[in-house]
């Protein structure tokens, strides 16, 4: 019987399923990527952003506390790389409260201006989810609803497979199913409003995350941002709370 109620454990070899499949994954990139490659569509190159916010405090309580925000994306014709690196440390009276590490990446193979298939593998390891480590795997679809200078609007659904480490109990393997909607709105030449919406599903829970952020230039290649996440979990390991949530300011460096 499950302890405490936790999901009932699979045995299986979860490090061998996601090698052989981010295997596959990279050999059809790899093939694809040349017959693809088109002088038409975006430009190709590198483009990205390091955003980083830190604070300190002292007297009545002393707190510090710092995030960090990388993403980097690369196209070539009609295959865009995305890589995303983020990390959020917080402590407050010599106590740890905060420690989440994230990496991920997705690449995109445009289908026609429209439609592009993806594929995309992320890693997290969050201190206070109840969780050692999460690692996720999936392939699917993308539409480009609106595709304007000043407004975008993507949708995406992709299947996927989810290995993860419960923390005093065992490992959890899971297949599901990830939805992500992303608009981007241009509100003046020096500000633009963000929001990406993610459900992911299997049979035993749900996680939903939403992030709004508001960026505006500040000179040249800086910018200041504000940002709200929140991520919900319908399950989560005994012990850990269902809803975080996280306000950010940053200076964000752009290149």
């Amino acid at each position: 019987m499950p302890l405490f109620g936790a999901r009932p454990l699979v045995p299986a070899r979860p490090q061998t399923f996601m090698c052989k499949t981010a295997a596959l994954a990279l050999w059809l990139a790899a093939g694809l990527a040349p017959a693809l490659a088109s002088d038409d569509g975006p430009k190709d190159g590198w483009d990205g952003e390091i955003a980083l916010g830190a604070s300190a405090a002292t007297g009545n309580t002393n707190r510090q506390a710092l995030d960090l925000d990388i993403k980097a994306s690369h196209r070539a014709g009609r295959v865009e790389d995305l890589y995303t690196l983020s990390g959020e440390f917080a402590r407050e009276d010599g106590n740890t409260t905060a420690s989440r590490v994230n990496a991920g990446v997705q690449s995109n193979i445009d289908i026609n201006d429209r439609f592009y298939a993806l594929g995309f593998a992320d890693v997290e390891r969050d201190r206070f989810s109840g969780y050692r480590y999460e690692a996720e795997l999936g392939v699917g679809v993308g539409y480009r609803v609106i595709d304007r200078d000043n407004l975008s609007l993507d949708v995406e659904l992709a299947p996927g497979y989810r290995h993860g480490e419960i923390r005093g109990i065992g490992n959890e393997n899971r297949a599901y199913v990830r939805g992500t909607v992303r608009v981007e709105y241009q509100i003046s030449d020096n500000a633009t409003l963000s929001n990406e919406t993610l459900i992911a599903g299997d049979s035993d829970r749900v996680r939903i995350e939403d992030t709004l952020a508001l960026t505006a230039t500040i000179i040249n290649n800086f910018a200041a941002r504000l940002s709200f996440n929140i991520r919900h979990n319908t399950n989560p390991p005994a012990g850990a709370e269902k809803t975080d949530t996280v306000s950010k300011a940053q200076l964000v460096y752009g290149f």
